[in-house]
């Protein structure tokens, strides 16, 4: 079974003085360089053994002037058949060795081990780890243990997964092969997702349940190395519970452009375009009011435009929510101020889209009034020709029952005779009239 505990260690590191320690310390090189962090391998055979020494700030001064730097913590790490580290051992040297890119090390003698131990265990199929030294180690120590899941993965070379392999929500102890650890995930596929997103990706259950469908289903998507960028939009296309044809086609449709990424940050542009992309189809979709706009305002180039992200907020990530606020807020106002029965339509805006609709066909600052209006702050209304109902026309504002301004599209002024119509409407309605609601200032 795998990850049985052993008993009693059957090998025991043989201790060492304080002055022991020190004369390793001061005769190794590492300790006299300049990071704060190193792990000092003194033995390489027939076992390994290492310190782990973190140095502080501060010197102190030896016989004959010599300046030594002080090391306020120090922890072993020994590597050997019969001797099995405690979990809290297993989890620091992740933390402060494997893990930790500030910790120096002496790359002769990780070659030095390397070529010893694979030499001695050819079946432990260790790789030298380039850019992830301390994976070498890593390796052996769990070669060393035997029966765990990450002695299977990087014999199996899929060294990323065995980095990753904390993360796996349930593991099958009785697993014989990679492929048992993941479901029944093939061995092409697990070496296709051998990177760090994918371990995550492999992680969970519901995530192993639909790369099985799509080896079944896509398995060209396995035929290559993925990157993380490619694992972490596979996971992104999975979390967006679309169904199975749905994300073989759109990862296979953006498969190339992520194949380049190889950063975070890359990463993070790249999807920002994509939703941009997704954010235009769906306001194209919504009104040719706000198709127009967005091609005018430069498509997606457009999408630094103001008025765009506005209609992003409100229409696509949180149109419910302002469609109840319109709709709290018109219960507040006099409903006789909307009328049909004197030649033009007057009336409030019913929902998030009606305004925006009007906001951006009118081409002014209505926007900036949305939460003034939602607010009961301020109240517009829509004044309409009844032939033409659908398209605006004059956009009112009353501010404290006193009209304050009424324009056309582009803020052109009403003709005499609207300007007398909204008259004889306040009138009717009691409502106060501004000084000039009429002109541009």
């Amino acid at each position: 079974m795998l990850e049985t505990t052993k008993g009693i260690n059957e090998f025991t590191p043989p201790e060492l003085t304080p002055a022991e320690i020190d004369e390793i310390l001061e005769s190794h090189a590492l300790c006299k360089g300049k990071n704060s962090e190193v792990l000092v391998i003194f033995k390489t055979e027939p076992y390994i053994d290492s310190f782990y020494v973190h140095f502080g700030n501060g010197e102190e001064m030896q016989a004959g002037g010599v300046r030594r730097r002080t090391p306020y913590e120090i922890i072993r790490f020994t590597f050997h058949p019969d001797y099995v580290w405690n979990p809290k051992q297993e989890e620091l040297f992740l933390k402060k060795c494997r893990d930790n890119e500030y910790c120096g090390f002496d790359y002769g003698v990780m070659d030095e081990i390397f070529n010893h131990y694979s030499k001695e265990n050819p079946t432990w199929h260790l790789q030298r780890y380039f850019t992830k030294s301390m994976l070498l180690l890593d390796h052996i120590y769990h070669c060393m243990k035997q029966n765990t899941v990450k002695e299977m993965l990087y014999k199996a070379g899929l060294f990323e997964l065995a980095v990753g392999a904390e993360l796996i929500d349930e593991v099958n102890l009785l697993a014989t092969k990679p492929s048992d650890l993941y479901d029944g995930i093939s061995i092409r596929s697990l070496r296709a997702l051998n990177c760090a997103d994918g371990a995550v990706l492999l992680s969970k259950g519901n995530y192993r349940e639909m790369l099985k469908k799509l080896q079944s289903k896509f398995p060209v998507m396995f035929t290559e190395n993925l990157n993380d960028a490619q694992c972490r939009y596979l996971q992104r296309l999975i979390d967006g519970n679309l169904t199975l044809p749905e994300i073989g086609r759109l990862y296979m449709a953006r498969k190339n452009h992520l194949q380049n990424i190889w950063c975070r940050s890359q990463y993070e542009i790249f999807i920002q375009r994509e939703q941009n992309i997704s954010d235009i189809e769906a306001l194209n979709k919504l009104d040719p009011i706000y198709a127009d706009f967005i091609h005018k305002s430069g498509g997606l180039q457009g999408m630094s435009n103001s008025k765009v992200n506005q209609l992003v907020f409100y229409l696509l990530r949180n149109r419910d929510e302002y469609n109840r606020r319109i709709r709290v807020a018109n219960r507040k106002r006099n409903y006789d101020w909307q009328e049909r029965d004197h030649g033009y339509i007057i009336r409030f805006p019913q929902t998030i889209h009606d305004y925006c609709r009007e906001a951006i066909y009118m081409s002014n600052c209505l926007m900036t009034y949305i939460e003034a209006m939602t607010h009961n702050d301020t109240t517009i209304l829509f004044m309409r020709r009844p032939e033409d109902f659908t398209v605006p026309y004059i956009t009112i504002e009353i501010y404290h029952n006193t009209l304050m301004q009424a324009y056309h599209r582009f803020n052109e002024e009403c003709t005499d005779e609207e300007q007398l119509w909204i008259g004889e409407y306040c009138k009717r309605h009691d409502i106060a009239i501004a000084e000039n609601p009429f002109d541009i200032l």
